[in-house]
């Protein structure tokens, strides 16, 4: 029992030693503008994920398009084919689904979707 006692004691001790190393970091102006800078790029990444998304809807929906609908895959072993659909023009194909959480099947998309 005592030399679990001292191992806790041992990391005890060395968790209060790194927690005052950090809070003496916390006061350096050059972590606080990197700190900064991070959370200023995870906003601009966040916006520009969105706007991203945005361009492509506003391209899909202007697209006068040419589906295709091609075997894409067959598994002899289990009988199962997978099918690509997809427009020649644009490039919207299945990998919009994951905008549409309810939706995995290109047939339960509604004419405006």
């Amino acid at each position: 029992m005592n030399t679990f006692k001292e191992q806790y004691d041992k990391i005890v001790s060395d968790r209060v030693t790194i927690v005052a190393q950090i809070n003496e970091l916390k006061k350096s102006e050059v972590l606080k503008r990197y700190f900064d800078l991070c959370s200023q790029n995870d906003q601009l990444l966040s916006q520009q994920k969105e706007l991203y998304k945005q361009m492509k809807v506003e391209e899909y929906s202007s697209c006068n398009h040419i589906w295709v609908n091609t075997l894409h895959d067959y598994d002899s072993h289990e009988g199962r084919s997978y099918n690509y659909h997809g427009c020649i023009k644009c490039g919207l194909d299945q990998r919009v689904f994951y905008m549409y959480e309810q939706c995995h099947n290109l047939d339960w998309f509604t004419l405006e979707q």
